[in-house]
């Protein structure tokens, strides 16, 4: 008789309390291209993105921002509508994906998280395109957000069970290019005939060097065609006004400017300019006007330009 009445109050207990949850019922979070979650390197080619996987329905997701530069705290807190969640230099940012109305619609919209807002409460799935939501920080503070800042993502997730999971990924940013110059980019320095003043072009690449180019070109009516020819001339393929220091062996030498082997993959590099354009001036066309760009590309893909009019003069 105890034995059938254990078992009966098993029974109800079972009835009562439901099925208990197994891994498989449980959140998950999967990222393709990193399944260890490592710290990844923030690049504009990078398409990372994160699956979250909720088998008993989405009761609650949040993206808390746990590690800022202060340099983005104002871009992070147009994508949250919650005042109280708001990031601060003493308080990280909390992104609800679920109840904050402006956060779910700005990241819907721009599909960076879906499904998000009202749709998203008993979705059994949905992705994180944590790329395009880094590009979303980053992209209008490149120039000034410090080398080596680090971003991390806490991804929170409860289901209609009552399971909740948190997983954090991490990025670090390494600084985009940056190029100074004895000459102010986008002037004018003047070439006569065996006259050139200095010219220095100094290049700070944390990313690495992998492109370093020199082109040249401009209005097909004021351009100089002899400098033009100059260029060509120190090309391996003649045709093309343009100087690439990494891959084409012939500029070092022809144009008097740093090796391949000294440039590629430096996080520096400075080209003095001079002599080259010294040469260039013994057969300039007086009174015409020539673009010259100066750009590098880092491993990472980010980039810089420079530029300034080369005016031949008599």
């Amino acid at each position: 008789m105890k034995k059938l009445f254990y078992t009966a109050l098993a029974v109800l207990c079972l009835v009562a309390c439901g099925k208990p949850s197994t891994e498989a019922d449980k959140p998950s979070f999967t990222w393709e291209n990193n399944a260890s979650f490592s710290i990844t390197e923030i690049s504009t080619s990078m398409k990372d993105v994160i699956t979250v996987s909720v088998p008993s329905g989405v009761s609650s997701f949040t993206i808390k921002l746990t590690s800022l530069p202060v340099e983005l705290i104002g871009v992070a807190n147009e994508l949250i509508g919650i005042a109280g969640n708001k990031a601060s230099s003493q308080q990280a940012g909390v992104i609800d994906l679920v109840s904050d109305d402006k956060a779910a619609k700005t990241l819907s919209d721009s599909r960076i998280v879906v499904p998000a807002g009202a749709s998203l409460k008993g979705a059994k799935s949905c992705t994180v395109n944590v790329a395009r939501l880094l590009m979303e920080l980053v992209e209008s503070s490149i120039s000034i957000l410090p080398n080596r800042s680090r971003i991390a993502l806490e991804m929170s997730v409860t289901d209609a069970a009552g399971n909740t999971l948190s997983k954090t990924a991490q990025f670090n940013w390494t600084s985009a290019p940056k190029i100074t110059s004895t000459v102010a980019n986008g002037g004018t320095f003047v070439i006569k005939d065996g006259e050139v003043g200095d010219f220095t072009v100094d290049i700070d690449c944390q990313g690495k060097i992998a492109e370093l180019t020199i082109a040249f070109g401009g209005d097909a009516a004021t351009v100089d065609p002899k400098i033009l020819d100059f260029v060509k001339a120190r090309t391996t393929s003649k045709t093309n006004a343009l100087l690439d220091l990494i891959n084409d062996s012939k500029v070092a030498s022809g144009c008097k400017l740093p090796a391949s082997a000294e440039l590629k993959d430096k996080t520096s590099a400075s080209l003095n300019l001079k002599e080259m354009l010294l040469q260039a001036s013994y057969t300039i066309t007086p009174g015409k006007k020539t673009t010259m760009e100066v750009g590098v590309v880092d491993a990472l893909g980010k980039s810089a330009r420079f530029s300034v009019t080369l005016s031949s003069e008599q």
